[in-house]
């Protein structure tokens, strides 16, 4: 097999190494290779675009994350004081019964000393 031989021509004002056929094909193979760079750019384009909207998008997230978080330490934090509040109640409430039970107690013997001061006063009095 031999290889058809290469004349150089002018073509335009340029000197024409390669065959017409080729010529033609490293034309079409440069339009392709410009197409494919200018949707390579179109498609990285794209990407930076979902990329910043993710990140931002991410941002929020975090944000929100974080405003959560700090919603339930609250949330913890109001349980842990009515807790600390409930015992505090029931301990004045226990404070309170034994101060009762202690007045009740001196109620019934001041009774039991008027009822014996009344019983010796009449008595005294026959």
């Amino acid at each position: 097999m031999s290889s058809p031989a290469i004349v150089p021509t002018f073509v335009s004002g340029r000197l024409r190494i390669l065959s017409p056929s080729a010529s033609d094909t490293t034309e079409e193979l440069e339009r392709e290779g410009r197409a494919f760079v200018s949707e390579l750019q179109e498609f990285s384009a794209t990407v930076n675009s979902v990329v910043e909207s993710m990140s931002s998008q991410a941002t929020m997230i975090e944000a929100e994350k974080l405003r959560a978080i700090g919603f339930r330490l609250l949330a913890e934090q109001e349980k842990l004081q009515r807790e600390r509040k409930r015992r505090e109640v029931a301990a004045l409430i226990d404070e309170r019964g034994a101060e009762l039970a202690r007045l009740t107690v001196e109620l019934d013997s001041l009774l039991k000393v008027v009822t014996e001061q009344k019983d010796l006063i009449s008595h005294l009095q026959q």
